[in-house]
């Protein structure tokens, strides 16, 4: 180094640009130096030339002040320091460093977005899917309840299944403390299995009741859309879910219109009737609540099951619907269900255990000694609107047609009638032909001033004195948790096979117990004599029953005549009585 620097600066470095004005001329220095238009220079890196041939930042220079000796003047000198190393040293120092903080800001921003879809977005994402599910097809809200019940007892056999083991684990541990103590006392190494208690002991938490986390105010609100959905769906029920989609499409208004013009539907319109039932409220007086509901599950239970939809309930009475589809194939299937449905519905109620302990009530009793839960029932097809009633207080979904009325008359004459179910012409004749054979022509009638003319009315014979209470010990008192979910699972196979092709409804006509049961009293004899006493009945322009008017003088005579018939044609073919309902 000191050879290089005592040695002469013959190389020659071009002046930086710009700064030509500052090198100086060729001119003659003391001691035999000599500068020219630039500079001399002298280089210690192999690599480098010149200063210049550095970047800024890769040098540092340095200006000494040199005088020469006996002159005024003085020497230019500069060092110019080679900072490359600690140039590429800082360089990547600081981009570790710019990576680090973008990998902070990276790692950062995942977090907080990841906690901000769990909590917020995805949470908000799914209210909005259910809510636009549930506008466009309010009764699905029925089903997203269930799977979100489904969802919720699955992490609750998870969490039971891990406290079972937490427990089994902690027992396992006691029994090996209890048998290593008895190891240790032995030994007289008593002393270690008091330590060991102390210790462990006193840090183990006390045995607390498991407390729930609180739950989020996003699935607080979510479960609330699921239900406020559910509570829509029941309350509504089919004929308002028109109403219910309708209000519920995506707009910029928080305004609702329930007063929206009725469609015109056809589909076979059925009432149940409980009997009695003004005794029954003077009996149970608060507990008639609690009867009627216990009725309104089986009836809504079984015309669900086969796809029906319960529509109102008077108290006493019930309106259900089958609303029928164009295809004629589908037309005849849902005929053939509503008549099986009722006819399961009489099963189910002289069946029922919980039902049958009214037979036993005293203040029943003491009012009819023969008391029992009956209904009479009517179904009848035709058109109705389909909308709402009501007013911007209070409205209600439901159907207005001349047909439903109809349907409200047959219900009341089958006491008249001493029938359980009245049946007419038009539903009939759409059902399949083993079906239509198995009903029995009752009377033609005539309803007041209604168009629909001459109506045949049938009956469809169950004589429900042969059935057996069902065993109450078969059936669990409060099904709950994974009981009532199967339950409805299995209830919803069983409605879906209803629709497939490979399902005949005559199959469970001949098949299913109960209906066999009720239908056995009654020979083929039977059937036969009412075809003949039917096809010589009396002229109907000589003997109508108005239905609407059932006091009257006509109907009277006609129903004596009808009771004398029935009696006389029992003693001389030897088939029971008709029975009532």
């Amino acid at each position: 180094m000191l050879k290089d620097l005592s040695s002469p600066f013959e190389r020659r470095c071009p002046c930086p640009p710009g700064q030509e004005e500052d090198c100086p001329v060729e001119e003659s220095l003391p001691n035999g130096l000599t500068s020219t238009n630039g500079y001399a220079s002298v280089s210690l890196a192999s690599d480098i030339n010149c200063p210049e041939e550095l970047r800024f930042q890769e040098r540092m220079d340095i200006f000494p002040i040199v005088r020469l000796p006996n002159t005024t003047q003085r020497l230019s000198l500069v060092i110019s320091v080679d900072k490359r190393t600690f140039s590429r040293q800082e360089a990547f120092l600081n981009l570790m460093q710019t990576l680090f903080i973008c990998f902070l800001l990276v790692g950062g921003v995942i977090l907080f977005s990841s906690d901000a879809n769990k909590m917020v977005l995805k949470p908000l994402e799914r209210m909005s899917q259910k809510v636009i599910r549930i506008g466009r097809k309010p009764l699905e809200a029925i089903k997203m309840a269930d799977e979100e019940y489904k969802k919720e007892l699955s992490k609750q056999v998870i969490e039971q299944t891990r406290m079972q083991r937490r427990g089994f684990r902690a027992t396992m541990r006691r029994s090996l403390v209890v048998r290593a103590s008895g190891v240790f006392e032995s030994l007289g190494l008593s002393k270690i299995i008091d330590l060991y208690r102390r210790i462990f002991h006193k840090s183990a938490k006390p045995n607390k009741p498991s407390e729930q986390p609180e739950a989020m105010e996003t699935v607080i609100l979510e479960k609330t859309i699921i239900k406020l959905g559910t509570l829509l769906a029941l309350g509504f029920g089919e004929a308002g879910a028109q109403i219910v989609a309708h209000n519920l499409q995506v707009s910029d208004t928080a305004g609702i219109n329930v007063m929206i013009p009725g469609i015109r539907v056809n589909a076979v319109f059925g009432y149940l009737e409980i009997r009695e039932f003004a005794l029954i409220t003077d009996v149970l007086v608060d507990k008639v609540m609690i009867f009627v509901n216990q009725v309104s599950e089986i009836v809504h239970g079984i015309v669900d099951e086969f796809h029906g939809a319960p529509n109102k309930n008077f108290g006493e009475t019930f309106l259900v619907v089958w609303a029928l589809p164009d295809d004629p194939v589908e037309t005849s299937r849902h005929c053939d269900l509503s008549i099986l449905s009722f006819s399961k519905i009489i099963a189910a109620v002289n069946r029922s255990p919980t039902l049958a302990d009214y037979r036993l009530h005293p203040g029943l009793l003491q009012r009819n000694p023969q008391f029992r839960v009956r209904l009479g029932m009517s179904l009848h097809m035709g058109w109705a609107i389909e909308g709402a009633i009501g007013s911007e207080f209070k409205i209600d979904a439901s159907y207005l047609s001349p047909n439903v009325t109809t349907t409200q008359h047959f219900v009341n004459a089958t006491t008249d009638y001493e029938c359980t179910m009245l049946i007419s012409h038009f539903l009939v004749e759409q059902c399949s032909k083993l079906l239509q054979d198995s009903c029995r022509q009752v009377d033609s009638v005539v309803i007041g001033a209604s168009k629909l003319g001459v109506i045949r009315l049938y009956t469809f014979d169950l004589d429900h004195r042969n059935l057996e209470v069902e065993d109450r010990s078969q059936f669990p008192k409060k099904m709950v948790g994974l009981q009532r979910f199967k339950a409805k699972h299995d209830r919803q196979q069983h409605k879906d096979g209803k629709l497939e092709m490979a399902w005949d409804p005559m199959i469970m006509l001949t098949n299913d117990k109960d209906i066999t049961n009720m239908r056995d009293v009654y020979s083929q004899n039977f059937f036969d004599v009412g075809e003949i006493k039917n096809a010589q009945s009396l002229p109907q322009k000589l003997v109508k029953t108005y239905v609407s008017c059932p006091k009257s003088l006509l109907t009277y005579f006609y129903l004596s005549l009808s009771s004398f018939l029935k009696n006389l044609l029992g003693f001389r073919y030897g088939f029971p009585k008709l029975r009532g309902g």
